[in-house]
């Protein structure tokens, strides 16, 4: 009886062992794009924005706290602790994470940065990371990240006129989440692209009256950009 239980929980483990072997690796791909008028933006291309014509010159955006769900929804798995999307910079713009092959769902992040994050000094990164003082997303004075960098400029009877908005500092981050079930097959690459829409970035921004933000001198329009913001990303 001893030698068959044995026997028994031998066979079991092998079982176990094969089913985990057979279910494998793959590779989340997650890619970040930007459009305007339905076509990737280039910097420093003119474009029709709702009747203005405009170029911009600088798009870097913090996406941090990316996590998917497993299938039942019971555990987080953080994929990537912050990235900055910084759209003169391809490298920037994907990254891979190798996950169990399995099914998986709700994809979330934070855009900007927690509080906690925010109050890390830049100093203590290396030249490389995304929230070193190398990548000019932080205001020494007010000890504080920069969210977002949105610069550029309208044409207005032939004279460019600049657009900058800078979003940051505590209370600003805020979490965007997507209810989406995907599966990571063994071997393979499963893709999924946050985009950046230019028209709803803009939605009910006044050109005339609201070309500029660095935060603290206009606070309603640095929230009203950051609330724009998150609601121009999609995830697909």
């Amino acid at each position: 009886m001893k030698k068959l239980f044995i026997a028994v929980i031998s066979i079991a483990l092998l079982s176990l062992s094969a089913c985990k072997e057979e279910a494998g690796e793959g590779v989340l791909n997650m890619k970040y794009a930007t459009i305007i008028n339905d076509e990737n933006l280039e910097l420093n291309k003119v474009y029709d924005l709702d009747g203005d014509s405009v170029y911009f010159t600088l798009i870097n955006y913090y996406i941090s706290d990316v996590e998917i769900m497993d299938k039942d929804g019971n555990a987080a798995i953080e994929v990537k602790d912050v990235t900055l999307v910084d759209l003169s910079d391809p490298a920037t713009f994907e990254f891979n994470y190798t996950l169990e092959a399995d099914a998986y769902k709700n994809p979330s992040f934070t855009v900007g940065l927690t509080d906690d994050r925010n109050a890390t000094d830049p100093s203590s990164y290396a030249s490389d990371h995304p929230m070193s003082l190398n990548r000019s997303m932080y205001w020494l004075m007010a000890e504080a990240y920069i969210y977002l960098k949105v610069e550029g400029f309208r044409i207005n009877n032939g004279i460019d006129e600049p657009l900058v908005y800078h979003v940051g500092m505590n209370g600003f981050a805020q979490t965007k989440l997507k209810e989406k079930a995907f599966s990571i097959n063994k071997g393979n690459t499963t893709t999924m692209v946050t985009t950046l829409d230019m028209n709803d970035l803009f939605v009910n921004i006044d050109f005339d009256t609201e070309p500029e933000t660095h935060t603290m001198n206009n606070m309603p329009l640095a929230m009203k950009m950051m609330n724009n913001f998150v609601n121009a990303l999609s995830v697909d």
